[in-house]
């Protein structure tokens, strides 16, 4: 099989990263909140960093800090840096599903619910599209915040308002389709459905990044 590029990646960075002295990995760490908020093509938001590692690297054989070669305009540098990587699509999006740490978590919650003979509402599937729809707009408007140099203040507080109120939109939808859609299922039913859209979506990252890393090979 195929070697999953995207994960040799970050497991270079990783071991690059520590190596590296405490305050290059809290620069780099800093510059990171802001380089993932630009692109939701991962395996790019790994070459980044690896490009930061580097520089850090040379930082250091030089007898300087990282923070100290990009001196203390640094954040417009990371900002500047954001803005020019390729922001993704919808399908990068669609990648980040199985890269997020609370998905196992819901499925094994799900399990356990499972276990006590809990059922689940259909009303689940048939709201998934547009789930997948709202939790992208989220996510582009997010990112059209953090990109806006105007609200560089305010940004961090935008967004979780904004996220906010996305999750109350979304819970008054449920709340109003519920009494319409009230049948229910066992619960093992949605776990195995949760469970194939996660496998499937590692997957498609795997073959979807391995093609990004043929066309810019990060070795």
């Amino acid at each position: 099989m195929q070697p999953n590029e995207y994960a040799l990646l970050v497991k270079d960075n990783e071991r690059r990263c520590a190596n590296l002295a405490l305050a290059d990995n809290n620069t780099i760490n800093v510059a990171m909140e802001t380089i993932r908020k630009a692109s939701w093509n991962l395996y790019e938001v790994e070459r980044v960093r690896q490009d930061l590692i580097t520089m850090a690297e040379r930082a250091e054989a030089g007898g300087k800090t990282l923070a100290e070669t990009l001196g203390p305009n640094r954040a417009e540098l990371f900002d500047a840096m954001a803005r020019e990587m390729e922001p993704g699509n919808f399908l990068d999006w669609l990648c980040t599903f199985g890269s997020n740490w609370y998905i196992p978590f819901h499925i094994g919650t799900n399990f356990l619910q499972a276990l006590f003979g809990d059922t689940f509402p259909i009303l689940i599937y048939m709201f998934l599209p547009f789930v997948l729809l709202l939790s992208f707009i989220r996510s582009y408007i997010a990112r059209r915040i953090w990109m806006t140099q105007s609200l560089r203040r305010w940004r961090g507080w935008l967004e979780s308002v904004f996220t906010i109120v996305v999750l109350l939109l979304y819970m008054a939808l449920v709340l109003w389709a519920l009494p319409i859609f009230p049948q229910e299922q066992a619960a093992w039913y949605y776990i195995a459905f949760e469970l194939c859209l996660y496998l499937a979506s590692r997957l498609y990252r795997r073959f979807r990044y391995n093609r990004a890393a043929a066309r810019r090979p990060w070795r």
